[in-house]
């Protein structure tokens, strides 16, 4: 039920030979479902310009969207995204291993936005000072500010050295 027709055509080859959208097909046939697809046909020579170039990233899509601090937040919320759905203790298959769409993190930016925010305001204070990716303390802060936020607040002052040591 997450399927998002983003026009992307179904194409083959002059002799009919799937040269793109092998992946949406399965994944059709995988869920049992129905849908309208465009299939067109291209030269076969075609296949050696199709996904030639680097795929969207989640920053990149911020960056689009004119979201501040794009880089970091995108980093904060895929953080975030591993650590409420158990990939930081993964013990799994490592070819099975949970994956955000970008329509996943954005979904969680929408919901928890405020604190991701936060959490990267945070971030910029306490990493001059913490050896720690800015994308793990902005995230942390979201995952501990829900816990207690003056307990978190009192924390990333401290790490931030904006209070003295108890």
């Amino acid at each position: 039920g997450r399927w998002i027709d983003d026009g992307s055509p179904i194409r083959v080859g002059p002799d009919g030979r799937l040269l793109d959208g092998q992946h949406r097909l399965s994944a059709i046939v995988e869920a049992e479902v129905e849908l309208s697809l465009l299939v067109v046909t291209v030269d076969s020579q075609a296949q050696l310009t199709i996904d030639t170039n680097r795929p969207r990233s989640f920053n990149d899509y911020l960056a689009i969207k004119e979201v501040p601090n794009a880089r970091s937040l995108a980093a904060a919320t895929r953080f975030l995204w591993n650590y409420e759905n158990g990939v930081l203790s993964w013990k799994g298959n490592v070819l099975n291993t949970p994956y955000p769409t970008l329509a996943d993190l954005w979904q969680l930016l929408e919901q928890r936005g405020n604190a991701l925010a936060d959490g990267d305001a945070q971030s910029y204070a306490v990493h001059k000072y913490v050896r720690c990716s800015r994308a793990l303390l902005g995230g942390m802060w979201a995952v501990l500010s829900d816990v207690d936020y003056g307990d978190a607040s009192e924390f990333y002052d401290y790490m931030a050295m904006r209070i003295s040591t108890p």
